[in-house]
């Protein structure tokens, strides 16, 4: 008897033989479904066309399929977590259909950066990115990492007023873009309140939120 394992194929030639002691059977295929391919015989062969030669005994001969498919895998890189890859981890996908991965940041941090088969994509959306493999035919790989951001906010105090933007969202070991404190008519800058008397400042290596303001005092000649 030739038979098939699960829903993957079928069996072209006759399924069920008689067979005279020490001769040969008929030839059999074992055709795969669509998606699907052959994979082997119980009796480890892997020609999908079986004769068995001198048979002695009765036999079932099973043919074993599966799925037509190729790994695609979905990862994190290690130091930069921060966020999730959906799906995650290796998964088959079908020969010659679609899957979409989708790459989101979690709060407080962004996405720095989208690796497809080693090759780096453009990110537009730092919080949400999408990509899918059309039509696969090989394996693949889609890697993620994220960055911590913080908050550096710039303050005038009486007298004076900030030029730039005032409320910054700057990745971890990045650097803002710069400000100006701008005194009043009458007034003088004088610093910033992490001693900095740069004016413009500009805050570089960022590890954590940061608050600053600029005072002045009376322009006294």
């Amino acid at each position: 008897n030739f038979l098939v394992d699960g829903q993957g194929g079928t069996i072209k030639g006759s399924s069920s033989q008689e067979v005279i002691d020490d001769t040969n059977c008929t030839p059999v295929i074992a055709v795969p479904k669509s998606g699907y391919k052959f994979v082997e015989w119980s009796d480890g062969s892997t020609d999908s066309t079986l004769i068995v030669k001198n048979v002695k005994v009765d036999l079932n001969m099973i043919a074993y399929f599966k799925l037509d498919a190729f790994i695609i895998t979905g990862n994190i890189d290690s130091g930069h977590e921060g966020g999730t890859i959906d799906p995650h981890g290796a998964i088959e996908v079908i020969k010659g259909t679609d899957q979409l991965f989708t790459v989101k940041s979690n709060e407080g941090y962004r996405i720095s950066n989208v690796t497809v088969d080693k090759e780096e994509k453009d990110i537009i959306d730092n919080n949400l990115y999408e990509y899918s493999f059309n039509n696969v035919d090989a394996n693949h790989q889609i890697s993620a990492s994220f960055l911590k951001e913080y908050t550096i906010k710039f303050i005038a105090d009486v007298n004076g007023s900030i030029e730039g933007i005032t409320e910054q969202i700057v990745g971890k070991g990045d650097t803002c873009s710069s400000v100006k404190a701008v005194p009043d008519q009458g007034y003088r800058f004088i610093k910033w309140s992490n001693g900095s008397t740069d004016n413009p400042l500009i805050i570089t290596d960022v590890i954590k939120d940061i608050e600053i303001t600029a005072s002045f005092d009376w322009w006294n000649i």
